[in-house]
């Protein structure tokens, strides 16, 4: 038995046949499943608690926020994953699956495929991380998006000349290092934001994961940043560093907003633990 949880208002809100679709397409490989939808914020963290006591696997219809969601319910649980991108930036099934997609492919994937182990992490013990925890633009740029729906490659063009830097304190590894930048997060994916290439160093099954900082930087510094991201090269310019950990802490000088897996928290500390024990997912 499979869970099926679907967010019908997430990313552009036309799936609805892609959705009849692939449960036509479980119907005729036989494979049994227990239809949901959300029907507000939070609702699939109930949903995926529900599910995980008769199905094995859950397969979420939605954009990463929904994911961050029932992840957080069922990270502990012996669950399997799987994931049908109906949201806007999609990363975490970009990261797992490539930017291919069909409903077929996941139902082949749900009947055929194997199991693969991804890194996670704890964020001050509350929350489970599996793709970004990042403050200033990053979240600014999610801010934007759920205010006015617009697509990321619209909304980045409009933040782009609005530079709002604040003050950190990153602690990894015994050292304590200040930085004043608008851009500051930990990454377990290489891609994010829309598939936005962040740090090629960034592996979904090393067991650790990497803190990126954009240090001070003026507008033509940041159109070269972009530009950067675009061709995947961010790794090499030179007001950026970066750092592996399997434990770090970010600090703002004041209560920030961060982009965490596509939701929008609030944090005064943000400490994260990459954890030993790990989501599994469907795949290829």
């Amino acid at each position: 038995m499979i869970g099926v949880i679907h967010n019908p208002n997430s990313g552009k809100k036309d799936h609805e046949g892609k959705m009849k679709s692939f449960l036509s397409l479980l119907t005729k490989e036989g494979i049994e499943y227990d239809y949901r939808e959300t029907q507000g914020p939070g609702d699939a963290c109930t949903l995926a608690a529900e599910l995980a006591d008769h199905c094995d696997t859950i397969v979420v219809a939605s954009g990463d926020g929904t994911l961050f969601e029932a992840i957080n319910s069922i990270w502990e649980k012996d669950i399997s994953l799987a994931i049908l991108p109906y949201g806007t930036g999609n990363d975490l099934y970009k990261g797992i699956y490539g930017a291919d997609f069909s409903e077929e492919k996941i139902v082949s994937i749900i009947k055929n495929g194997n199991r693969r182990k991804v890194d996670c992490a704890r964020v001050n013990d509350t929350y489970t991380m599996t793709l970004i925890g990042a403050f200033g633009f990053p979240a600014d740029m999610v801010i934007k998006h759920k205010e006015t729906g617009c697509s990321y490659g619209r909304t980045i063009p409009g933040l782009l000349t609005h530079i709002n830097r604040r003050n950190y304190t990153l602690k990894i590894d015994g050292k304590e290092i200040g930085y004043e930048t608008e851009f500051i997060g930990v990454f377990c994916t290489g891609s994010a934001g829309g598939g936005m290439c962040v740090t090629k160093l960034s592996s979904m099954t090393d067991g650790v994961m990497e803190v990126v900082v954009i240090k001070k930087s003026s507008v033509i510094r940041r159109l070269l940043n972009l530009f950067a991201i675009i061709r995947g090269r961010l790794d090499f310019q030179p007001n950026v560093d970066k750092f592996q950990f399997t434990e770090c802490t970010i600090i703002p000088e004041k209560t920030a907003t961060c982009n965490l897996d596509g939701e929008v928290i609030d944090f005064d500390v943000f400490d994260v633990k990459v954890l030993k024990q790990k989501l599994e997912f469907l795949v290829e």
